[in-house]
């Protein structure tokens, strides 16, 4: 290409599910330096969502991404919210808790920029 006076262009090629592509176009995606704000949170949703994607509890919060997040933290943050009370936790609250907790953890903590999942929670 380059006889021709066009730039080169970089290309991997994979062999990768649905799920796994759209894990990978997350990651990629968040690691641009040119993120806005909104392009850096609509990727967190995308890649949370890849990620937990094929959990039935998860995909169960709602309809697409952004509704299961949402779900998702304001149940994590209202299990933690009772815990820091003293108050008595539901035990299938306390089953999603600790099911998604670690991972939402892994997957905060790994982003270009880490942040902390309780800054995405719903507004009360």
């Amino acid at each position: 290409m380059q006889e021709l006076g066009q730039p080169q262009v970089a290309a991997r090629i994979v062999d990768a599910t649905d799920l796994q592509a759209r894990r990978m176009a997350a990651a990629k995606n968040m690691q641009r330096e040119d993120l806005s704000a909104v392009e850096e949170v609509a990727g967190i949703v995308e890649l949370v969502d890849a990620e937990l994607g094929e959990e039935p509890d998860y995909l169960a919060l709602g309809d697409g991404p952004v509704q299961r997040l949402k779900a998702l933290l304001g149940r994590l943050d209202s299990v933690r919210a009772s815990k820091e009370r003293g108050s008595e936790v539901r035990p299938e609250a306390e089953a999603l808790f600790h099911k998604f907790m670690e991972q939402l953890e892994t997957i905060f903590t790994a982003l270009p920029r880490p942040v902390e999942w309780p800054c995405y929670r719903p507004a009360r």
